[in-house]
């Protein structure tokens, strides 16, 4: 299950800052999240008990959104971009990925108690809290930042979300052959 936390850090890490150069996007960040929901597929196969079919049905999603994103993107920012569902595509995005970090910490929690884990699983369940309440913040500001054009503020909450999901799942390929 080692390799399979270790895809979903990297796909993180890659859906979370694409690399681009100039108008053209080297490491899409579609890719990032099919990296994810391949981390996911091994997850699965070998876990004990916990569903993670869930988690990777919401990969998948994600996967399809940035990829219709980015390839709207190449159509042309400055028509669409100032659309209203282009506006709020980051917010659901977002939220989607909050349903599958939620669902995979919860299928990882199931694997600890069939494992006889209890006590990592109840460290696991604090840090699915923290995490939902980190990016329920982010989601906030984000809305914010949307409403008064201030970015600043938006990107630095992202920015430490991002940091604690990466290593929450830095952890977790650390605490499965313990």
């Amino acid at each position: 299950m080692r390799g399979g936390y270790k895809k979903i850090f990297w796909g993180i890490l890659i859906a979370t800052f694409s690399i681009n150069l100039g108008f053209v996007t080297i490491l899409p960040t579609f890719i990032g999240w099919t990296i994810v929901a391949t981390g996911i597929s091994i997850l699965d196969k070998y876990a004990q008990k916990g569903d993670f079919s869930k988690a990777y049905s919401l990969a998948t999603i994600l996967v399809v959104l940035h990829f219709i994103g980015g390839f709207i993107s190449l159509l042309g920012e400055v028509q669409i971009g100032n659309a209203v569902p282009f506006i709020f595509y980051p917010l659901i995005s977002m939220m989607i990925e909050l349903l599958l970090i939620h669902s995979l910490l919860k299928a990882t929690v199931d694997h600890f108690d069939v494992m006889g884990r209890k006590r990592v699983s109840e460290k696991y369940i604090a840090k699915d809290r923290a995490y939902i309440i980190l990016m329920g913040i982010t989601m906030i500001l984000y809305t914010l930042t949307i409403t008064l054009n201030e970015v600043i503020i938006g990107v630095i909450t992202a920015l430490i979300t991002t940091i604690y999901l990466l290593t929450v799942i830095s952890s977790l390929r650390k605490e499965t052959f313990q």
